[in-house]
């Protein structure tokens, strides 16, 4: 509803296409165009993208936290979003509290510290300069078409590397040549953010690490994560009762070690370039003649 209590009709597409599984979209004219409450991944101008939507991201989020299955051998419980602020676009809330929140609000039987939250959720009147919408009132009277950049800036509250640049999944200023160099790596890629716990771990005496870790000998990467048995509980439940088509990647793209002549074969490969699985990019769009 509207803040005048106008019924809001959401008459917008979406590029995110449905993954093999759902239903699909009806794609009859008008308001049903689209089925709501599918899985969809994100679109793309090639081949598929296996990245999930970021609303899909994010309900998910809201039911497994937003930490990951490696940080859960040394947390108690999950890391949850309070609050998500949507910049000025065309929005419904109610679009929103059923895209975060409801389609998942009916599963049950997860493991202690894990539940659907309430997230708040919140709109601002502050426009994102670079958005589609943005763009396009300034250029309204060119010609010419409107082209996502490539480009994606991820900032974190961390002093000594505050900043990711990337352009297409890699550094940016990473030349061909230097694609297969450990410098191409994005500091959120998966073997980079392994590469960090190992080094965590190493930080710590062995009889001190959490007993998950402890149980069995573990080498890669894919073998720390289903360690994490009680997310693994948690993630399994999600699936069966609320997103049973979600895509998973194939099993060899985790299957790598963290020790650097390992890591050293996977440069260049999609699991060197491409960000884990809690990351979402907001696109820029840029003016094309």
């Amino acid at each position: 509803m509207a803040p005048s209590g106008a019924k809001v009709v959401d008459v917008y597409r979406t590029g995110a296409k449905c993954v093999s599984g759902e239903v699909g979209d009806s794609g009859k004219p008008g308001v049903a165009y689209h089925r709501v409450g599918l899985l969809r991944v994100k679109p793309g101008r090639g081949d598929r993208t296996c990245s999930m939507s970021c609303s899909d991201k994010l309900a998910r989020w809201n039911v497994l936290g937003c930490q990951g299955s490696l940080l859960m051998h040394f947390i108690e419980e999950p890391v949850y979003l309070s609050a998500v602020v949507i910049g000025k676009c065309p929005y419904s809330q109610e679009a929103m509290q059923r895209a975060l929140i409801r389609r998942c609000q009916n599963v049950s039987s997860l493991p202690k510290g894990f539940g659907v939250q309430e997230v708040k959720i919140q709109q601002s009147d502050l426009l994102f300069e670079q958005s589609r919408c943005a763009v396009q009132a300034k250029r309204a009277d060119r010609p010419g078409r409107l082209v996502p950049c490539g480009a994606a800036i991820s900032w974190s509250a961390v002093p000594e590397q505050p900043l990711d640049v990337t352009a297409n999944g890699f550094p940016q200023g990473t030349t061909k040549k230097g694609i297969r160099s450990l410098q191409a790596r994005s500091r959120i890629s998966k073997v980079e953010l392994f590469r960090s716990f190992q080094e965590l771990l190493s930080s710590i005496s062995e009889d001190k690490w959490p007993d998950s870790l402890r149980v069995q000998k573990l080498e890669t990467y894919q073998e720390y994560k289903e360690a994490a048995s009680a997310y693994q509980e948690a993630w399994s439940a999600l699936r069966k009762q609320a997103f049973g088509s979600w895509i998973r990647n194939p099993p060899d793209y985790h299957q790598f070690k963290g020790e650097e002549k390992v890591c050293n074969e996977l440069t260049g490969s999609r699991v060197f370039s491409s960000p884990s699985c809690w990351t979402i990019f907001f696109p820029l769009y840029l003016d094309k003649p």
